[in-house]
């Protein structure tokens, strides 16, 4: 055996031909994922604006019980 080869030579396993796939192609046109992209970017920007509001509230209201650091 030469360095570069393994007891497990997976090159002497035929491989077996299929005629179809086994999961059906999916088909998504550019309006659906262009609309998949949209709400999954206003849903981060909802996010980050609520966590922005939160540390406001948290810093005006003085609430110690939250660690600062």
């Amino acid at each position: 055996m030469n360095a570069f080869q393994s007891s497990n030579d997976f090159s002497e396993v035929p491989l077996e031909e299929t005629s179809t796939p086994t999961l059906p192609p999916t088909i998504i046109n550019a309006e659906e994922l262009h609309e998949e992209d949209a709400y999954a970017a206003v849903f981060l920007n909802v996010v980050l604006i609520i966590c922005v509001l939160l540390a406001y509230c948290i810093k005006q209201n003085k609430i110690y019980y939250l660690p600062e650091r």
